[in-house]
C-alpha cells in the first residue's frame, strides 16, 4: 500500500526539497522568509505526523485543526513582514488571533476534531489570498522593487495566491 501512494510520496519528497533549500540559504534570508520556512517545517512535521496516522488506520483529521491555525499564524505574520501599509499590517496582525478564535468556535460549534474543516480552511485561504493581493497591489502601486524576477517575496506571495485561491475552492466543496 505505501508503494501505491504515489502522490503522498511526491507531495513530501518536495515539501523536503523545499525545506532542504531554504535550510541551504536561512543565514540570507529574511525575517518573513525565516517565518515561511518554519510554516514548511511544521508542515512537514504535522503531514508527517498525520500520514503515520493514516497508515495506523487512526483518524487523523484533529490534526488538520490544529495545523491550519498554525499554517495561518505564520504565513500572515510573513506577509505582514512584507507589506508597507501599517493599516493592512495591522489588519493581518489583528486577524490571527481573530482566525484562531474562529476555528475554536467553528471546532466547537459547526465542524468537530472528527469532521473535515472546510470552514476554517475555507476562511484561511479566502484571508491569504486577501493578503497576497494586497501585497502585490503594493509591488505595482509603489514600485519599490527594482528586479521584480529577483524579489522572492513577489513569487512565494503569487504561489501562495494560485495556492489559496485554488484550495478555497477544493477545501470548501
Amino acid at each position: 500500500a505505501l508503494l501505491t501512494m504515489w502522490d503522498l510520496w511526491i507531495y513530501f519528497s518536495l515539501l523536503t526539497l523545499n525545506l532542504l533549500a531554504w535550510l541551504a540559504r536561512f543565514r540570507h534570508h529574511s525575517t518573513a522568509l525565516h517565518l515561511l520556512g518554519c510554516a514548511l517545517l511544521v508542515t512537514f512535521l504535522m503531514e508527517g505526523y498525520s500520514a503515520f496516522l493514516m497508515f495506523r488506520q487512526v483518524r487523523n483529521l484533529h490534526i488538520y485543526q490544529l495545523l491550519a491555525p498554525a499554517q495561518y499564524a505564520l504565513f500572515g505574520t510573513a506577509l505582514g513582514l512584507t507589506i508597507i501599509g501599517t493599516g493592512w499590517r495591522k489588519a493581518i496582525a489583528w486577524s490571527i488571533p481573530l482566525y484562531v478564535l474562529l476555528v475554536l468556535l467553528i471546532t466547537c460549534w459547526f465542524q468537530a476534531t472528527e469532521e473535515f474543516n472546510s470552514y476554517a480552511l475555507s476562511l484561511k485561504h479566502l484571508l491569504l489570498a486577501v493578503w497576497c493581493l494586497v501585497y502585490i497591489r503594493e509591488v505595482f502601486h509603489y514600485m519599490k522593487v527594482d528586479r521584480l524576477e529577483r524579489e522572492p517575496s513577489f513569487w512565494i506571495a503569487s504561489g501562495l495566491l494560485f495556492h489559496a485561491l485554488g484550495s478555497f475552492f477544493n477545501d470548501g466543496l
